[in-house]
């Protein structure tokens, strides 16, 4: 697996653990980019929503991912 895809499942993960938790929008996309960073990841874009997660990072490759969270 590629340090790419590693980072999107872990941000998204992160992000997902954050929403179902009750973290505030702008705080869980803050807190993504921010994980990203730490690994290197230049090309990593974000979209947060109440209900979901839209996530992709340009490197080698493209990668890209959507989570749905449901409360409860």
């Amino acid at each position: 697996m590629t340090q790419g895809k590693s980072v999107l499942e872990l941000t998204t993960r992160i992000g997902e653990v954050l929403l179902k938790n009750g973290g505030e929008i702008f705080r869980v996309q803050q807190t993504m980019q921010i994980v990203a960073k730490a690994y290197g990841v230049s090309g990593f874009h974000v979209y947060v929503l109440a209900n979901g997660l839209f996530v992709s990072i340009e490197e080698d490759a493209m990668y890209r991912c959507h989570r749905s969270i449901w409360a409860g």
